[in-house]
């Protein structure tokens, strides 16, 4: 994973739910990592070197003990004009 993102956007949580459109990006593979930023200081806190905040991954992959770490391969999803929308859910 890139250290700096190629996009950084927020969302607020209406219902249980956020939603978040970029527009004007170019046609590729992609991968998104979410989180909840649960205390809103901006950023994704950690307790005993493990996220501590909810997190979601594209490709519905789940961060665990034994997942290892998200790689590019593991998130990565296809932006195409027959496939424009993903959703990635945070667990």
């Amino acid at each position: 994973m890139p250290k700096k993102p190629f996009m950084q956007m927020t969302g607020d949580i209406v219902n249980g739910k956020a939603t978040i459109s970029f527009s004007n990006i170019p046609f590729g593979d992609y991968a998104a990592i979410l989180f909840q930023d649960e205390n809103s200081n901006g950023i994704l806190d950690h307790k005993l070197g493990f996220p501590n905040e909810p997190m979601g991954f594209s490709n519905d992959w789940k961060l665990s003990l034994f997942s290892g770490m998200p790689t590019f391969g593991k998130l990565k999803v296809a932006f195409s004009s027959q496939k424009s929308n993903c959703k990635v859910a945070i667990h």
